[in-house]
């Protein structure tokens, strides 16, 4: 199968082939990264393009190892991604990609700003772009993207994470909507997000985790909007007086009904504060966009900096090849 448009998130692929690399030099999971990146052309429509997703790297992070963080979303909740350290070394590697790939012509494109992170750029870009689109990415933020004509790929191309394979594994249908409210009710260790059940002196009327994934089923093409609107203006006592429950109204109950003590997180804040964490909030990736055009020599010296297309002399001593 081959795809109109790759979107690649950068960060995400360079971890993957670090792990499997397991090398303290940055510039192995740098080879592996290019090289999957020159992989993904046999998979591009003719005059097809990838794109290179790329998360922010602050300049003071360059200096020394530190927990990661991101000002936007930081400043809504001070904790997000308060768990993750990059170290120094994967730092100026991801910087080195953002370099490499800079001259390659217009149909490899880097998008960057210091703003934004690699998923909030997704459902800008492809609004815009000709179908059919790969994602790139073992992040699950990004499935929120998949539809028919839309897949992702997280295990190859020959096994696409497409829309039935996402309803197998949550049991709901895959949206921009549907995937924002399970993060947001499920939580997302990996961003230091907040699960609603766990929070701590909390008693829920109902299992909410269960009510959350039937509401989800229960959804067809309803906006984010919409749906977060009857959730969060939903008057409990209409529960106890209606003759037929909606799921969603099950769910709207459960969730602002609870009770908490006084100095408990309160679950209809925690679930506003994860909308905002979750959704994308880049409303133009194509401001962020960039190509150059090819410069062989600029590219040749990058290419040799990490060993790709050094040709080793062979020397013969003594009748031996060595």
């Amino acid at each position: 199968m081959s795809y109109s448009n790759i979107l690649v998130d950068v960060f995400n692929v360079y971890h993957k082939y670090k792990a499997v690399t397991n090398s303290d030099d940055m510039f192995d999971a740098c080879r592996k990264v290019v090289d999957a990146v020159n992989s993904y052309k046999q998979r591009l429509d003719e005059n097809g393009d990838i794109f290179l997703l790329f998360d922010p790297i602050p300049k003071s992070d360059l200096g020394e190892s530190k927990v990661f963080r991101l000002t936007y979303r930081s400043q809504i909740y001070k904790d997000y991604k308060a768990n993750r350290k990059y170290e120094t070394e994967d730092l100026k590697a991801i910087s080195f990609l953002r370099s490499y790939f800079k001259f390659r012509g217009e149909h490899i494109k880097t998008v960057i700003s210091n703003m934004y992170e690699a998923d909030d750029y997704v459902e800008s870009l492809i609004a815009k772009l000709p179908k059919r689109i790969a994602l790139i990415s073992t992040d699950y933020d990004w499935a929120r993207y998949i539809s028919d004509d839309v897949d992702l790929i997280n295990d190859g191309f020959d096994n696409p994470f497409n829309v039935q394979a996402f309803i197998e594994k949550f049991g709901f249908k895959p949206s921009i909507a549907s995937l924002t409210i399970y993060k947001a009710v499920f939580g997302d260790a990996s961003d230091n997000i907040q699960k609603l059940s766990t929070l701590k002196k909390v008693f829920y009327y109902g299992d909410i985790e269960k009510s959350c994934i039937e509401m989800l089923n229960s959804l067809n093409d309803e906006k984010l909007e919409d749906i977060l609107h009857q959730i969060l203006s939903y008057n409990v006592s209409d529960y106890m007086t209606s003759d037929e429950v909606t799921p969603i109204e099950k769910f709207s109950f459960i969730l602002n009904s609870a009770e908490y003590k006084t100095k408990s997180p309160i679950p209809t804040e925690v679930f506003r504060t994860n909308i905002q964490l979750i959704r994308c909030i880049c409303k133009d990736a194509w401001k962020y966009v960039h190509y150059c055009n090819e410069n062989s020599a600029i590219n040749k010296a990058l290419d040799a900096s990490i060993g790709i297309g050094i040709v080793k002399k062979k020397i013969v001593f003594g009748g031996i090849r060595i």
